[in-house]
């Protein structure tokens, strides 16, 4: 058998301009995976006033759920923040 893995990125969700905004995205595995891992990313205007609240792996079905939220107000809020969640999945495969 053979391990194979594969990356699977959300859709982008907004995270709000103020302090205290929170926003989460997930990311679904394919049918026949199991999420092994997982994580987030920021990106747009001022990712670094945004941090993970929440980064969990979760069943039924299988995904990886990340939340962000804003610690103060957005420096430069022109184009929005958005945030994403990636899925690590993996299944076994026969050797052939």
């Amino acid at each position: 058998m053979s391990l194979v893995t594969t990356i699977v990125v959300s859709a982008p969700a907004v995270l709000g301009f103020s302090a205290k905004s929170s926003a989460g995205a997930t990311a679904n595995c394919p049918e026949g995976t199991l999420v092994v891992g997982g994580g987030g990313r920021v990106t747009l205007d001022d990712p670094d006033s945004a941090v993970i609240s929440v980064a969990v792996p979760l069943k039924d079905p299988e995904r990886f759920l990340v939340s962000y939220t804003r610690v103060f107000d957005a420096a430069s809020p022109e184009f929005g923040t958005e945030i994403f969640a990636y899925a690590i999945c993996a299944s076994l495969e026969p050797v052939t």
